[in-house]
């Protein structure tokens, strides 16, 4: 039982990892958009 709640904490990190590295990866294709603009 233990293994299992310590699987789902990892499994829960490892997605909020990828949706914060999708966040900043979304802002720095923002970013070079505008710098292509401007």
């Amino acid at each position: 039982m233990l293994l299992d709640e310590i699987g789902d904490l990892l499994l829960r990190g490892f997605q909020e990892c990828l949706r914060l590295g999708g966040l900043r990866l979304g802002g720095l294709q923002l970013f070079l958009a505008i710098a292509q603009v401007a």
